[in-house]
């Protein structure tokens, strides 16, 4: 991102913020524009901080090829190296792609 958008962060902002119920779970959508299309966005990781920045969960976005539009979808699971054992999240993520022309 650092190329196409200079230090700006598009992914980490209240924007892209998100609020869990008491048991962890979500589902919420926002409008993320980072510089680049389905196939540059195709494995990239997504990461999941607690509310202190740290990392606690990921998950690598893949194509689904069971459907007609452009839709990534990353199967999430505990961040490499991370030591709280009480924090296990799980979940899916799913991009929609679109493109700005």
């Amino acid at each position: 991102n650092k190329t196409l958008l200079g230090e700006k962060d598009v992914w980490w902002s209240e924007t892209t913020a998100y609020n869990s119920d008491k048991n962890g779970k979500d589902e919420s959508g926002f409008v993320v524009a980072s510089g680049y299309g389905l196939e540059a966005n195709t494995e990239h990781a997504v990461v999941v901080h607690d509310l202190n920045g740290t990392k606690v969960g990921c998950g690598l976005l893949e194509l689904k090829d069971d459907t007609s539009i452009a839709v990534l979808r990353a199967d999430m699971g505990k961040y490499a190296g991370s030591t709280d054992n009480e924090i296990n999240p799980k979940g899916v993520v799913t991009v929609d792609v679109f493109d700005d022309d």
